[in-house]
């Protein structure tokens, strides 16, 4: 995901904007490998858990990229 976000300059949610948000959330589905199961839940389940699944996936992925600088931040100052 690091890869991904950096060959299509994705530093954070707010700065990337809604639609390329959106293309990182779906690339980072179809990467994790999810089993089918999972992504039917995610893609025709209650609403509840779709909201659940968002929040969680959005934290996770700004934790990602939270992550991504720090390590470029600390190589840089070594």
């Amino acid at each position: 995901m690091k890869a991904w976000a950096q060959t299509n300059a994705v530093v954070g949610k707010r700065a990337a904007g809604i639609a390329l948000w959106r293309q990182f959330k779906t690339q980072a589905l179809a990467t994790v490998g999810l089993p089918a199961s999972g992504k039917a839940l995610i893609e025709n389940g209650a609403l509840a858990i779709k909201k659940s699944v968002e929040t969680a996936l959005d934290k996770v992925l700004q934790d990602v990229l939270k992550k991504a600088r720090d390590t470029e931040w600390n190589h840089a100052i070594a």
